[in-house]
C-alpha cells in the first residue's frame, strides 16, 4: 500500500488509515469537515462511513501498469506433420531446421485482406527451429504481437516463404522438379470455417498452424520388363499436366493456368524411382 494518511476523530481517539491517492485527498478534507462537526457520539459511525466511501473510490493512480498490459509476442508451432503425409523437401516426414514459413495475423472470422490484417502482421516471416516432426517456429526479423486491446485474431501460414505476393495469392511452378523443397507448398488456417474464437494476448500456449498440402505427390517404381537388362540413362516425364497455378492464401484453394504441358520427373533413385 503506498503511503498512508489519518482521519483523526478527537472524541473517541480513533483514527482511520487511509490510502493517499489523489482522489482521497479531499474525502480527507471532508472526514475532517465530518469530525469537527458530529456529535461525540456519532464519531465512530462517522469514521467507518469515510473510511467505507474512500476505499471504494479512490484507485493507485501512481502505480505502474500492470504485467497483463505488456506486449505479448505470439508463438507458434507445427504439431506432427506425419498426419499431413510425406513432404518432399527431405523425402521423410519432418521440417528441417530453418525452413522458411510466411505468416499472416487477421482479425477474428475477417477475410484475409488488406483491411482485414491486424497489427500490420502481413506476410511476416519465420523459421522452422527444429528438425523434427514438431517444431516451434521463430522470426526471421520483426516478430508479431497479440493486439494491446485484447481483441481476438486468427492466423494463416504457408511454405515455403515469398517476400513478395499479388493479392494474397501464392505463385505455384511445377514444371522444374529438381528442387522439391521450392515446390511442396504447405498450407494452414487456424479459422478456416469462420466460426472459431480465435486467440488474444491472454490465450494460453502456442498457436497450432494445422499445416497441409497444397500438392500432391506422385512416385513412379520403374522396374525392368522382360527383355529388358540395363535402365541407365532413364528419363521419364508426364504429359498433358497443368504447369502452373495459383493458391489462395484466403482459403488454400488452388486456380490452375488453362495450359498443360509435360513434367520431367525428378530421378530419386537411380533408373528406380522417380
Amino acid at each position: 500500500m503506498n503511503n498512508l494518511l489519518s482521519c483523526p476523530f478527537r472524541a473517541n481517539r480513533v483514527y482511520a488509515l487511509l490510502p493517499v491517492y489523489p482522489r482521497c485527498r479531499s474525502l480527507r478534507s471532508l472526514c475532517l469537515g465530518l469530525n469537527s462537526a458530529a456529535p461525540a457520539g456519532r464519531m465512530l459511525p462517522l469514521l467507518l462511513l469515510c473510511s467505507l466511501i474512500c476505499f471504494s473510490s479512490c484507485s493507485n493512480d501512481d502505480t505502474p501498469a500492470s504485467l497483463s498490459d505488456a506486449p505479448v509476442a505470439v508463438s507458434f508451432s507445427a504439431d506432427n506433420l506425419a498426419t499431413a503425409h510425406t513432404r518432399t523437401t527431405t523425402g521423410g516426414d519432418a521440417w528441417s531446421q530453418n525452413d522458411p514459413i510466411g505468416i499472416f495475423m487477421l482479425k477474428n472470422k475477417e477475410p484475409l485482406s488488406s483491411t482485414g490484417i491486424a497489427e500490420g502482421a502481413d506476410n511476416i516471416s519465420y523459421k522452422a527451429d527444429l528438425e523434427s516432426q514438431n517444431t516451434s517456429f521463430s522470426p526471421v526479423g520483426t516478430a508479431i504481437y497479440y493486439p494491446q486491446n485484447g481483441d481476438k485474431v486468427d492466423f494463416i501460414a504457408y511454405y515455403p516463404y515469398k517476400s513478395s505476393l499479388t493479392n494474397y495469392t501464392y505463385p505455384v511452378d511445377v514444371s522444374i522438379q529438381t528442387d522439391p523443397s521450392a515446390i511442396d507448398v504447405l498450407y494452414a488456417y487456424t479459422n478456416p470455417d469462420g466460426l472459431g474464437d480465435g486467440y488474444n494476448k491472454r490465450s494460453n500456449g502456442t498457436v497450432d498452424l494445422p499445416f497441409t498440402h497444397a500438392l500432391s505427390k506422385l512416385i513412379i517404381n520403374v522396374v525392368k520388363g522382360t527383355g529388358i537388362t540395363n535402365l541407365t540413362g532413364l528419363s521419364v516425364s508426364i504429359s498433358g499436366r497443368y504447369q502452373t497455378a495459383n493458391l489462395s492464401l484466403s482459403n488454400g484453394i488452388m486456380f490452375t493456368s488453362p495450359q498443360t504441358g509435360d513434367i520431367s520427373l525428378r530421378e530419386v533413385t537411380a533408373t528406380s524411382q522417380y
